[in-house]
C-alpha cells in the first residue's frame, strides 16, 4: 500500500468494523472533515486535460483507486440483499451517499439513456421484445 492510500484504507477499515445504523454520521462525516486536503487534490484533477483522459502518475492512479473502494462499499447500500452478502457494511442513503460524493467535490453524470462506461446494471427486467436495447428503468 502506498501513503497517499492510507486515508482511504483507514476509511475502508472503519466502514467495514462499523457496528451502528449511522454510518454517514459517525464515520464519514468526520473522516471527511479531516480531509480538506484530499478535496484540494481531487479538484486539481477537474482542470487537467487529456486526450481522452488527463495522464497521471502512477500514485495518483493507486490513490483513484484507493477512492474508487470507499465508493464501491457506499454503492453496495443500492444493490439487491441476499442471504448470503459477503459484506456487512452498513448502508447509507441515497442523500448521504450523494452528500460524501459532493464534499469530496465528485458530480454526478446524467446521462438519458445506457452506456456501460457510464452505468452499472445492478438488476435486470426482462424486455418483451429480446432484441431490444438496454433501457435504464431507475438510477442510484
Amino acid at each position: 500500500m502506498h501513503s497517499d492510500q492510507l486515508p482511504y484504507r483507514q476509511l475502508h477499515d472503519e466502514m467495514l468494523e462499523y457496528d451502528g445504523d449511522a454510518l454517514y454520521d459517525d464515520v464519514l462525516a468526520p473522516w471527511l472533515r479531516q480531509q480538506d486536503g484530499e478535496r484540494r487534490w481531487l479538484d486539481t484533477h477537474r482542470g487537467r486535460r487529456g486526450d481522452p483522459v488527463p495522464a497521471i502518475t502512477p500514485e495518483e492512479s493507486w490513490r483513484l483507486y484507493a477512492l474508487s473502494r470507499i465508493v464501491q462499499l457506499l454503492q453496495l447500500s443500492f444493490a439487491p440483499r441476499t442471504r448470503d452478502e459477503g459484506w456487512s457494511v452498513a448502508p447509507v442513503s441515497r442523500e448521504d451517499f450523494a452528500r460524501f460524493m459532493d464534499a469530496l467535490g465528485m458530480e454526478a453524470v446524467n446521462r438519458a439513456g445506457f452506456h456501460p462506461f457510464y452505468h452499472e446494471i445492478v438488476t435486470v427486467d426482462q424486455a418483451a421484445d429480446e432484441d431490444a436495447a438496454p433501457e435504464l428503468v431507475d438510477v442510484l
